[in-house]
């Protein structure tokens, strides 16, 4: 006797299973490469109190922001909201042997928070970024909230374009002060960018 048995097709999806489906992979390598941080658009260092001494810092943040036009994100501003913060990507370790970290960072900060945050307005994103903080102890990591970071908590900021030309600095320890901006000179910048001069 012939096999009679057929498998049916599968059904449409639910709604739960189709949102999965169609939802975009942010997988952490794609937003931010450790191993070549030469590959950022800008770069912010940040401390709570960025007019004070390193030694007396409970954290140091570093801020590491990939964008594919940045005289457009320092033209309409560039801050993280809650919803930049892709949560389910974050995570503690021991500070390790990071790009840039030296051994007594690692002894000043021995442990250290990783955010992943990107730019939730449109598709692809105009911006992904990664921030590192390192920090005393775990109780002071649980404690930092990168949306309540202002351009206040800015020690340091460079910016470059295409190619890796510089168009952008500002570190707070110089003095006198000594920065630049190559794109738009004297205008107000809005958000985390540190000069000249921002209006929130």
């Amino acid at each position: 006797m012939a096999n009679t048995a057929h498998t049916t097709s599968p059904g449409p999806p639910s709604d739960g299973e189709s949102v999965r489906s169609t939802r975009p992979r942010l997988e952490r390598a794609n937003l931010f490469n450790d191993k070549d941080p030469t590959t950022d658009s800008v770069q912010f260092i940040l401390h709570p109190w960025p007019e004070r001494p390193r030694a007396e810092q409970p954290w140091l943040g570093e801020l590491a922001v990939k964008a594919g036009n940045v005289p457009q994100l320092m033209e309409e501003g560039f801050a993280i909201a809650a919803e930049n913060i892709i949560r389910e990507q974050g995570f503690v370790e021991r500070t390790g042997t990071f790009q840039g970290v030296t051994e007594q960072m690692r002894q000043r900060w021995p442990v250290t928070r990783h955010f992943v945050l990107r730019d939730r307005s449109q598709e692809p994103p105009s911006w992904t970024a990664h921030m590192r903080c390192l920090s005393t102890n775990f109780k002071t990591l649980s404690d930092i909230r990168p949306c309540d970071l202002t351009h206040g908590n800015v020690a340091k900021c460079i910016a470059w374009s295409i190619g890796k030309r510089m168009i952008y600095h500002f570190d707070r320890a110089t003095t006198p002060r000594d920065d630049i901006d190559c794109v738009y000179d004297d205008l107000t910048l809005r958000g985390l960018w540190p000069w000249p001069k921002t209006l929130d």
